[in-house]
């Protein structure tokens, strides 16, 4: 009722009440609250259906710096293939003739450490894991990868937001040695 009449009255239904009791009646992930020992529930800002077509429309392929890298190779005057399924961790780009794999990290899925790489609070403990797993499963790729004779590149997703001019002077110096 009280939330009501704060609605009513044009005021947020959080306003007024202390910050503790807000984290308190929170939803989403849970953490403890280093004071009392409490597990509490994380903020999540939007509803869990809204949550969940956000989350559905992140692509594995042909994200924004996946098509700048390409784009950039491109002007190189490098030809490449794409998402070669017979490589270990499907590779993003393979340039088949130097026998050069270049995988294209996302800074948040890959833990980078970079403003872009922060780990969510939400949930915490399962995006730590998550970000865990997938950084094992890209050591692992990467060595059966260089067991089978291939140099493995990692391009981070704010170095293709940074200019093309820094990723070209990467891969040019990388196939020149």
């Amino acid at each position: 009722m009280r939330q009501e009449l704060k609605r009513a009255a044009g005021q947020k239904p959080w306003e007024g009440i202390p910050f503790s009791r807000l984290r308190e009646r929170r939803t989403g992930g849970s953490c403890s609250d280093s004071q009392s020992g409490k597990n509490l529930q994380v903020v999540d800002r939007i509803d869990a259906a809204a949550r969940s077509r956000n989350m559905s429309r992140i692509r594995s392929r042909d994200t924004i710096p996946e098509l700048r890298l390409r784009r950039i190779l491109h002007a190189a005057g490098l030809r490449y293939a794409l998402h070669r399924k017979d490589l270990p961790g499907t590779p993003d780009v393979v340039l088949a003739r130097h026998r050069v794999t270049i995988f294209v990290h996302g800074c948040f899925w890959h833990g980078h450490a970079c403003t872009r790489g922060h780990v969510s609070r939400s949930n915490l403990a399962y995006w730590s894991a998550k970000i865990s797993r997938n950084q094992q499963r890209h050591r692992r790729s990467a060595r059966k990868l260089r067991e089978m004779g291939w140099s493995v590149w990692v391009v981070w997703e704010c170095a293709i937001e940074k200019g093309a001019a820094a990723v070209l002077r990467k891969i040019d110096r990388e196939l020149c040695t």
